[in-house]
């Protein structure tokens, strides 16, 4: 008999308080976000009477807690756990990806699942050059909401969405957030910016506790945008809250110069993380292709020379993809290789 199959004999034998032990156990292999809903079942459990747990006797309240206990226990048990949904590392659930296919970010995947076990919110901040591929790592957070309905994403290209007349980014971001979290907010007042983003973290709070999801926050391109002091008010007023007690969220900010941000050095890194995106090189690219071959051989043949050899194919798509290979344009590489694959499929 499994954990969750335990979990379930217990309660219908009426033993709660042992059911709920063992669930605040085995919640956490799955997500924070569920271990948290078992602990808000545990605290409606042992509330009353001084704590004692097996002295609350209401019995309409102990069927609540009974069938809430037994309705996570069931979810539970059709999900898979977080681990095996985040780190995926097989070519295979990369290589009818829209773009990038060769990039299997395993080291992102890792960091990741680490972010996701750990308690609270968090912000995290992603290095890296332009051009080295920031930008599509939201396709690995895309990747994970699909698997995992506990995850919502939300995408925001800061030099395209932020890009508008207005001179205060900040408040123009926190907008944004705002419609795409829907949260129930007017930032249109007249009062200092401060204020508003003070606002913002209220609602972001009230809407994380009421809601069931984890939202993975991506707001990328941030090199390609002029920072404004306005904007860095608003990270850091985030940053500052997520310190304390608040709901599980996580901000994945691309290409921002985090670095001069005020109090980076003194407070502000010992409170957020940094993920320094991986090298892409020309192996990387080169094993991308000896994965499409073995996939798509058949129908490589048939659109080519039929006797073409897999490093026949490898050397003439590299010299196609990768001319120069101390300049490796990733965009341009991941595009190529997306018009390929979907020549291949059609």
């Amino acid at each position: 008999m499994t954990p969750l199959e335990t979990i379930q004999h217990l309660l219908t034998q009426d033993k709660l308080e042992d059911a709920l032990k063992l669930l605040i156990l085995e919640s956490p292999k799955f997500s924070s976000g569920f271990h948290i809903q078992t602990m808000q079942l545990h605290g409606r459990l042992s509330k009353d009477n001084n704590d004692k747990v097996s002295n609350v006797s209401d019995p309409l309240e102990r069927d609540r807690i009974r069938y809430a206990t037994l309705g996570l226990t069931q979810t539970l048990m059709g999900f898979p756990t977080v681990s095996g949904q985040v780190v995926a590392t097989s070519a295979d659930h990369l290589l009818n990806n829209k773009c990038y296919p060769f990039i299997d970010r395993i080291q992102f995947r890792e960091f990741l699942k680490r972010q996701i076990h750990g308690n609270g919110a968090k912000m995290i901040f992603i290095n890296g050059p332009s051009k080295s591929g920031m930008s599509y790592l939201e396709n690995y957070l895309i990747h994970l909401s699909t698997l995992n309905s506990l995850f919502s994403v939300v995408r925001i290209n800061a030099a395209v969405d932020l890009n508008g007349p207005e001179p205060f980014k900040g408040v123009s971001l926190a907008k944004l957030l705002g419609i795409e979290l829907g949260l129930d907010l007017n930032l249109d007042t007249d009062e200092l910016d401060q204020f508003k983003f003070t606002r913002f973290a209220i609602k972001l709070k009230e809407k994380l506790l009421a809601n069931d999801t984890i939202p993975l926050i991506f707001i990328h391109d941030f090199h390609h945008l002029q920072a404004t002091p306005d904007i860095a008010k608003f990270i850091l007023k985030l940053a500052d809250v997520f310190r304390q007690d608040f709901p599980k969220v996580i901000f994945l900010i691309a290409g921002m110069d985090y670095e001069k941000l005020p109090n980076w050095e003194s407070s502000l890194r010992m409170h957020c993380s940094v993920y320094h995106i991986e090298t892409i090189d020309r192996v990387n690219v080169e094993v991308c292709l000896d994965g499409i071959f073995d996939y798509y051989q058949p129908k490589i043949l048939a659109l080519g020379d039929s006797s073409i050899t897999k490093t026949e194919y490898v050397n003439g798509m590299i010299s196609r993809l990768i001319p120069d290979e101390n300049n490796i344009n990733l965009a341009s590489v991941g595009y190529m290789i997306s018009d390929h694959l979907m020549q291949l499929n059609n």
